[in-house]
């Protein structure tokens, strides 16, 4: 009994082992058919054109009865039904969805899309310069104009060599730039541009030149001159040096100039102002050049206006002159007088000359104005005239005469003297005329009647008088004043 019972026992468990197996294994079979799915890769998924793209099945390997894959737009073969790895050929630019099927035995298709996968490019990239100068010529220490490049086709980018140094290359958006100062020696310098991408690349050359500043030498060792309006400067010369090729100038007065010959640059001329002239020279050439200052002070000519009006005038002896000035302009800066008598003087103070006093004779005069110019004159006249004199010239006492009536007077004659120059006269009847001729005045005709005179002279100064009575007498008469008879 023991025997047959441990006999159904081990019976009983290995029922129970091979169940639990096949229960574990039907579970494996289970989870791996819930596990599976349809996978591929590719070597690549940018591809240049013309270029392959190799694929791989990923799938889940199991119960898996065909294949069908679908490489895209622009793919060669476009499709395959086995297995792989398939290597296809692109062509074209722009997305490719890929697609693989599987089939599997009894438990339908498993399918694996995978939109836009394939990336395909221009099969070269290319550059173009877009802006700016590839030949550059430049100043050393001075910023370049940017130098552009547009990168297309399949360039995903650009690296540059040979540029001075101070100056880089930035890819950004589609376009290489080229910027900086150059701080390298003066040479030419050869640069490559190389695009970056995963198919055919490009290069784009270009020179910059890198120049070194001009220079600028005075040599003529007279950049700050002071001169007269109307006189010619010394002429002042630069050499310029460099990549300087000329110069400019500027701050230059009227009637000066400036010229380039050779290699000197010449400041000449005659200035027709006056003032004070700040002038600057300036390098000009391939590279902006230094500048340099100097100055040109132009004094004007003195000037001399007479503002009391009457540099011609007379005056009596003793008597002081109407005050004569003189303004004194321009670069005046004083002025002095010859030919003024004793009792006259000149004065100059705060831009006036003045000329005054009581001069004791007629004089002419001439002012001269004091200044590192021109010194410009004037003249004047004044003259002291004498009190006029008058004296009887005819018999002593022909100034006061009797004469009959209807007898011409004896002529009465007086000579002006002195500052006289005329005569005139009073009171005289009719018949009776005073008349001045060559200095002598006469009073003659035959009065009428008695009269007093008075003779005044003409003159600048004193005018002294001269009287006089002419009396006209009449005949006597006699009448009989006795009987008529008693005369005879």
């Amino acid at each position: 009994m023991k025997s047959t019972h441990t006999t159904i026992i081990a019976k009983s468990t290995k029922s129970k082992i091979i169940s639990f197996f096949v229960g574990f294994l039907l579970l494996l079979f289970s989870n791996a058919l819930l596990a599976q799915k349809a996978d591929f890769t590719a070597d690549i998924t940018t591809v240049c054109s013309g270029s392959t793209v190799t694929f791989t099945d990923a799938s889940t390997e199991f119960l898996i009865l065909g294949y069908k894959w679908d490489f895209g737009d622009g793919a060669n073969p476009s499709d395959a039904t086995t297995k792989g790895p398939h290597t296809v050929t692109y062509s074209g630019t722009g997305p490719s969805t890929v697609s693989l099927v599987i089939n599997r035995a009894f438990l339908g298709d498993l399918e694996e899309i995978k939109e836009d996968y394939i990336t395909k490019v221009p099969s070269k990239a290319t550059i173009l310069l877009t802006s700016g100068d590839n030949k550059l010529k430049v100043c050393r220490n001075t910023a370049i104009v940017n130098i552009i490049y547009a990168i297309g086709g399949s360039g995903t980018g650009a690296t540059v060599t040979g540029l001075p140094l101070g100056l880089l290359g930035e890819f950004t958006d589609d376009s290489f730039t080229i910027s900086g100062t150059p701080t390298a020696a003066p040479a030419k310098y050869d640069y490559t541009v190389t695009t970056t991408g995963p198919c055919d690349n490009d290069t784009a050359k270009g020179t910059i030149d890198v120049k070194e500043d001009g220079t600028i030498i005075l040599t003529s060792g007279n950049d700050a001159q002071t001169l007269c309006v109307n006189n010619p400067i010394t002429d002042i010369t630069y050499r310029i040096e460099g990549s300087g090729t000329g110069a400019t100038v500027s701050g230059l007065p009227a009637g000066v100039t400036g010229s380039f010959s050779g290699d000197i640059f010449t400041i000449t001329g005659t200035p027709t102002v006056d003032g004070e002239f700040n002038y600057m020279v300036t390098v000009t050439g391939s590279c902006t050049g230094p500048s340099v200052t100097g100055i040109i002070r132009v004094a004007a000519d003195a000037t001399l206006t007479l503002t009391s009006g009457n540099n011609m005038q007379m005056v009596c002896g003793g008597t002081a002159i109407a005050e004569i000035t003189y303004t004194i302009g321009g670069n005046g800066t004083g002025a002095m007088v010859s030919g003024l008598p004793t009792g006259v003087t000149g004065v100059f103070n705060a831009g006036v000359f003045t000329i005054s006093g009581t001069p004791t004779t007629s004089f002419n005069y001439m002012v001269t104005t004091v200044g590192p110019c021109a010194k410009p004159t004037a003249t004047g006249t004044v003259t002291v005239g004498t009190d006029a004199t008058i004296t009887l010239t005819s018999a002593p006492t022909t100034n006061n005469q009797t004469i009959c009536a209807g007898s011409p007077l004896v002529p009465i004659t007086y000579a002006i003297g002195g500052g006289g120059t005329d005569a005139t006269v009073t009171g005289l009847p009719s018949g009776v005329t005073g008349v001045f001729n060559a200095g002598v005045f006469t009073i003659s005709g035959t009065p009428t009647t008695s009269f007093n005179y008075t003779v005044t002279t003409v003159g600048p100064c004193a005018k002294p008088t001269a009287t006089g009575t002419v009396t006209v007498g009449t005949d006597a008469t006699i009448t009989l004043t006795s009987a008529p008879t008693t005369n005879n």
